[in-house]
């Protein structure tokens, strides 16, 4: 139950990312501005997390 949370979690912060950086939001409050830095937070975190776990693959393969 908790990984579907968090692969949710981790999806709608893709998105939500994605949308921003796509479309922008001129006209951001404080808030707004706080939870997409959030959001660009958890999204930053997985792809790094990703990019991380297909190298460490490609090397233990080479092996």
């Amino acid at each position: 139950m908790k990984k579907n949370i968090f692969t949710i979690i981790k999806w709608i912060a893709a998105i939500y990312s994605l949308g921003y950086i796509v479309f922008g939001y001129p006209n951001d409050t404080y808030l707004m501005r706080a939870i997409t830095g959030f959001m660009m937070t958890i999204f930053s975190v997985n792809v790094l997390i990703y990019l991380f776990k297909s190298i460490e693959n490609k090397l233990k393969n080479k092996n």
